[in-house]
């Protein structure tokens, strides 16, 4: 007899044993669960989770059988199984709960989502060779994720020691399932958005807090063409031209202010210094907290839409020439029988001798007949030419004034009578010559339709600064005036108040077009047999002022 042993009875010595058995298995249990705690947070499949706690439950239960039915928790259906033993089989598929655990769990609605779900009053044993058994549902975060067996050989039920460390894997083994699917549908979600964006025809920029380029996707690449590592990390204004960073700032500043932005039209400079026109729609980027973290614009490129709307815009142009040809061929014939008159009498007195001062007025009047018409011819070609798609400082009361001149001759046809009120100290306007032009053409034209048959036909063209930074120009007439009802409809592509054959019903949508490219607007106020006005607004910028 041991010194340890000496003075302990039968009974103490066997409590004593049986009390070092349990610290044994305590400390077991405990080391057991830690490295499950370790190798869970290597994890990040559904596969992964499952092979981690079956190695962790043959160490805790080694001498039982046991299975992990792993369900998809919208139908309920058997998705995956893990068995260490030989299942009957007609086990293998089934799901079966018991109903002291679908009540402590409330899991009545969602085993009604699978027909072939089982709730029953008693365990029903799952395993060959097996004598007792029990079965925990797997929920975590109200979901019902599965179930997790254990059962007995013969002779080795100990299923009161054993419910309460099955309790806390199941719980374990749960809260990891749920992991491991919120992480397989981010990774999912997130792979399945990078496509999206990489795939999308649209155009997508995504910006942080400071204007830094974070994401863009290959239309962005094939646009500007340039290499994604190019793009990233630039300040979004740097993809701008220089004219356009103040705007476009504004609308950064708004996007961090929690406001969103649509069919805003700028301008993206390519690799060569090519300027792309696009159009875009922005949003500000939100975190999980609510907090504004950065911005993303979609846009179009507008590259083709403007190549077509250039041919249009040129096209109107031939056919308002068109509309004036006649009349201008006309005007011409005065200064050039003016010319042919006076330089054949003058070459018959030359052939005399020097000629007089009366002569010399002549000479004169041949001059002026002779500008004239190189006036008209310069000013016809100029307005012909197709314009680059470029913005310059231009004053909007000189192309008043030359829109005035190439309309002259349906002015004088219809004994039209033309005021100008302009601004004197009117500010430059960022624009495209040839398109204001042809707007304040198209908008002459239609004055001069309107009065037509009206005594005294007049049309009021007046410009004025206003202090909101625009430049306002008012073109009015004593016409017709627009029905209310048609008012909304005047600007739309192909309506017109004409007699079939007389118009093409796009002028005043071009208009509307060519003031949307210049960042302006175009409204109209009309009175059915008063007359009628037509508000233009340009954008201007003090910088350049």
């Amino acid at each position: 007899m041991t010194r340890a042993d000496s003075g302990h009875s039968p009974a103490e010595k066997a409590e004593l044993a049986r009390l070092k058995n349990e610290l044994k298995e305590g400390k077991r249990l405990q080391k057991a669960l830690f490295e499950l705690t370790r190798e869970i947070s290597l994890a990040k499949s559904e596969d992964q989770v499952i092979k981690v706690f079956a190695e962790t439950i043959k160490e805790l239960f080694p001498r039982a059988f046991f299975c992990i039915k792993v369900v998809d928790p919208e139908t309920i259906e058997l998705v995956n199984l893990y068995a260490e033993g030989h299942l009957k089989a007609e086990s293998r598929d089934t799901i079966e709960v018991k109903r002291s655990a679908v009540e402590r769990f409330g899991l009545q609605d969602a085993l009604s989502r699978n027909p072939a779900a089982r709730i029953r009053n008693r365990y029903r044993l799952v395993f060959d060779n097996s004598s007792s058994g029990t079965a925990v549902p797997l929920v975590a975060n109200g979901k019902f994720l599965g179930l997790l067996a254990l059962e007995y050989k013969p002779g080795e039920e100990n299923l009161n020691r054993d419910r309460p460390v099955l309790r806390q894997v199941a719980n374990q083994l749960a809260l990891s399932l749920h992991h491991a699917h919120s992480v397989e549908e981010t990774l999912f979600l997130k792979n399945y958005l990078e496509q999206l964006i990489e795939s999308a025809n649209a155009l997508i920029i995504v910006t942080d807090p400071y204007r830094k380029v974070r994401v863009c996707n290959k239309a962005v690449e094939r646009l500007l063409d340039m290499d994604r590592k190019e793009i990233l990390d630039k300040d979004f204004l740097d993809l701008l031209p220089e004219d356009e960073r103040s705007r476009l700032l504004r609308v950064f500043v708004s996007a961090l202010h929690g406001k969103s932005t649509t069919n805003l039209e700028t301008r993206l400079v390519a690799k060569k210094k090519e300027l792309k026109r696009v159009n875009f729609n922005t949003s500000p980027l939100l975190n999980a907290d609510g907090q504004v973290e950065g911005l993303i614009a979609v846009g179009q490129d507008l590259s083709q839409i403007r190549n077509l709307e250039q041919q249009m815009l040129h096209v109107a142009r031939l056919a308002g020439l068109g509309e004036t040809a006649a009349q201008m061929i006309h005007d011409m014939n005065t200064p050039l029988t003016s010319i042919t008159v006076y330089s054949t009498h003058l070459l018959k007195k030359l052939e005399k001798g020097p000629i007089d001062k009366q002569e010399k007025e002549r000479v004169l009047r041949i001059r002026e007949s002779a500008e004239r018409i190189l006036d008209m011819t310069r000013n016809v070609m100029s307005f012909a030419r197709t314009d680059k798609d470029i913005h310059e400082a231009v004053d909007l009361n000189k192309l008043i004034s030359k829109s005035i001149t190439l309309c002259d001759p349906i002015i004088e046809k219809g004994n039209v009578r033309i005021h100008s009120q302009l601004a004197q100290d009117l500010p430059l306007v960022k624009a495209i010559s040839g398109e204001i032009t042809q707007a304040f053409l198209n908008l002459l034209m239609n004055a001069c339709q309107a009065v037509s048959g009206k005594p005294n036909p007049l049309i009021v063209i007046t410009s004025n600064r206003l202090d909101e930074g625009f430049v306002e120009i008012l073109i009015s007439d004593n016409g017709c005036g627009i029905p209310e009802e048609e008012q909304v409809k005047i600007f739309d592509p192909f309506y017109t108040s004409k007699p079939d054959g007389e118009g093409t019903g796009l002028g005043l949508s071009i208009v509307k077009t060519v003031m949307a490219h210049h960042y302006g607007s175009i409204s109209v106020d009309s009175e059915e047999g008063q007359g009628t006005t037509f508000i233009l607004r340009f954008p201007f910028s003090k910088k350049d002022n």
